[in-house]
């Protein structure tokens, strides 16, 4: 994979008709009066705006919960050097960085597919998980990130994960619900998700999960300085418009969230 290929904006504009420069141009207009928002690029633009089907309201809003996560959140999106002992045990589980980087090699797409294997997760795994991180990733993957999301799909669930469920629903909007499939085996993936997209354990022809992270992971390597320099692109609540946006305002109250309970 090597270094950053960013997508092609002239393509953007050929592969979606309904992707209009003029709109782009609107949404930097609208940018430019916002103080509090960092510079993006026309295709950054073009993400935002494709995933909300490009009307513009929508897409302001998701631009600023975007990058108003990327402050408030520094668990997600801070201390981005992967070289560091602690990423590269991260790199290993989940990471919101290799959406950054495959957003902006890949540009717009027409919909994302979620697939999470629960092979080998245990209660105690779950209970290492706060409310306020779960409340904390929904909001973004649901108000913020430019995506058009079209399947959730859980496969080899475990026997506790109805208790998993009634902690996180309060969490999802109806969409998101609507969009979220249980799996007990591979094999019912099938009908929603191609065999060459799955993984070699899940009886797909993409390779092996190993072989996969070690591609991904040195990917995300090769692109250290880019991640490490997208920490800076985020808002800054000095400057916006009226009253700062802290925690609370975008996510409630936090309080002392107790950890998962599912004994």
């Amino acid at each position: 994979m090597g270094k950053l290929q960013l997508a092609d904006v002239e393509n953007e504009y050929k592969k979606f008709p309904d992707l209009k420069r003029e709109d782009v141009q609107k949404i930097r207009e609208w940018m430019e009066k916002q103080p509090h928002l960092p510079k993006i690029s026309d295709l950054e633009i073009i993400l935002f705006l494709h995933s909300n089907y490009h009307r513009i309201e929508p897409t302001k809003k998701s631009i600023d919960e975007n990058y108003t996560c990327r402050t408030h959140v520094p668990e997600f999106f801070a201390n981005r050097d992967i070289t560091g002992t602690e990423m590269k045990t991260a790199l290993d589980i989940v990471l919101l960085m290799i959406a950054d980087v495959i957003q902006r090699e890949s540009g717009a797409v027409h919909g994302y597919t979620f697939v999470l294997d629960m092979e080998g997760v245990t209660m105690g795994h779950v209970a290492r998980l706060t409310i306020s991180t779960i409340r904390k990733f929904l909001h973004f993957l649901q108000e913020a990130m430019p995506v058009r999301l079209k399947g959730i799909h859980l496969t080899n669930v475990v026997p506790f994960i109805d208790k998993i469920l009634m902690l996180i629903k309060p969490f999802m909007k109806k969409e998101l619900l609507e969009i979220l499939h249980l799996h007990s085996k591979p094999e019912t993936l099938y009908p929603f998700v191609q065999k060459e997209c799955l993984i070699k354990e899940l009886g797909g022809n993409a390779g092996s999960l190993m072989e996969i992270q070690k591609t991904f992971n040195q990917h995300m390597v090769d692109n250290r300085d880019f991640l490490i320099q997208l920490e800076k692109v985020k808002a800054d609540e000095s400057k916006r418009p009226g009253k700062p946006k802290d925690s609370g305002a975008i996510f409630g109250m936090e309080g002392n969230f107790k950890k998962l309970d599912i004994d």
